[in-house]
């Protein structure tokens, strides 16, 4: 450190560096330097060397000057890569010269770091459950530190739009990092719950300070922005549903033989809709009405949500039950029935590699074994008669069969 000393008392010179990338990125010098008593006529002229190595000298007159205690900040923008168009990465060299008054001679503290600050990139993602109904952006940048620096502080603000509706959804600002600061909600300003069959626009800008790990008077302050589309839906009947699924099905066949990548892309998700209704189904069909039915129909939706072109009503979101996808049809409501009953199901609760059953449906029924978490398993089916099947494990297996 330098000082400099007169009659009035002595100071130790001193500075601090902001790479300021709010807006236009300024690098601001802004004296820190100690007073042993209040000085005026305090003069500061800045020489910077580039990593680039261009040189600003000083104007003629002062880029600091004033009282001590009071001094203005020096800012001065920074050249820009053309790689990237941020700040060019490197070394800077900053020469402060100080002078008070009429003094002959100014004392020089000479500062470098090496700027090599790497912008952080946000990670914004919808939550939808259309069914309660509540409609949620996160937050899920993995991480908000930065190489080479510690994080200071974190201002997070939420902002949205329904523009069909010319709504305006409340502002939300958080500091934190848990898992609340990082969820926004998409209600409006004055009517919290209502949600709506619509195209919600979503904003995240997030300003973040950090300060170098090595030299406590370098800091970064960043500002970063995100935004996404997100659709809302009613939740379709159950033919709706299916007509959905056609048109999933009609994706599938109109790349087939075409375009191998989205072929494969759609058969995959058009499989897994499928198997899930169906799953789905079972269970509602076997009285099993928990949250699975919820957690399974949401993730169906979302395959349908991002691919499965549909229109907005724009009317208000209700809440919906899972139950209205049982099967309706019934054995006695069918004329010209068959000897056996299609519709006769049969479900047991089994644990072992092989389970061997005994159901008297009399006929080869479709088979479907979930575990105890309700997760789909597989196994080797032998239809033993119309009345009898076995069903082999690699190993033991803890769960349910539906029969029908």
């Amino acid at each position: 450190m330098s000082t400099f000393t007169n009659g009035t008392g002595s100071v130790d010179i001193d500075f601090s560096l902001l790479f300021d990338l709010t807006s236009t990125p300024k690098l601001v010098i802004s004296d820190t330097g100690t007073y042993s008593a209040q000085q005026t006529n305090v003069f500061i002229s800045i020489k910077i060397t580039r990593p680039d190595g261009i040189i600003r000298n000083y104007q003629e007159g002062y880029d600091i000057s004033g009282t001590s205690g009071s001094l203005p900040v020096f800012n001065y923008i920074l050249p820009l890569s053309s790689d990237d168009g941020e700040p060019i990465k490197g070394t800077y060299k900053i020469e402060y010269s100080f002078v008070i008054g009429g003094e002959a001679t100014a004392v020089v503290h000479t500062k470098s770091v090496d700027y090599q600050y790497s912008k952080l990139k946000l990670s914004l993602v919808e939550d939808i459950n259309e069914f309660t109904p509540v409609l949620k952006a996160k937050d899920t940048t993995p991480a908000y530190t930065v190489a080479g620096y510690s994080t200071t502080s974190i201002s997070r603000v939420f902002t949205g739009t329904v523009s069909a509706l010319s709504k305006t959804l409340k502002t939300q600002t958080t500091t934190g990092t848990t898992n609340v600061d990082r969820e926004y909600k998409l209600e409006e300003v004055n009517d919290d719950g209502v949600y709506y069959d619509a195209e919600y626009t979503i904003h995240l800008n997030v300003t973040t300070n950090h300060t170098h790990s090595t030299y406590s008077w370098v800091t970064v302050s960043e500002k970063v922005s995100k935004s996404i589309t997100i659709h809302a839906h009613q939740v379709p009947t159950k033919s709706v549903m299916i007509d959905h699924f056609d048109a999933l099905r009609n994706k599938v066949e109109l790349y087939k033989g075409t375009n191998q990548a989205l072929y494969d892309l759609y058969s995959e998700k058009y499989e897994y809709v499928i198997a899930g209704f169906d799953h789905l189904v079972r269970r509602l069909d076997a009285g099993d009405f928990d949250d699975e039915n919820t957690d399974i129909l949401v993730d169906i939706l979302g395959i349908l949500r991002n691919n499965v072109q549909r229109e907005h009503t724009n009317a208000q979101l209700v809440s919906a039950d899972a139950g209205t996808y049982a099967t309706v049809a019934t054995w006695d409501n069918i004329s010209s029935k068959p000897v056996y009953n299609p519709f006769q199901a049969w479900t047991q609760e089994y644990g072992a590699a092989t389970w061997n059953i005994t159901h008297n449906l009399g006929k080869f029924p479709t088979v479907t074994v979930v575990d105890d978490n309700g997760k789909i398993v597989y196994g080797d089916v032998t239809y033993n008669s119309n009345n009898s099947i076995s069903i082999s494990f690699s190993s033991s297996v803890d769960g349910k069969v539906y029969l029908n």
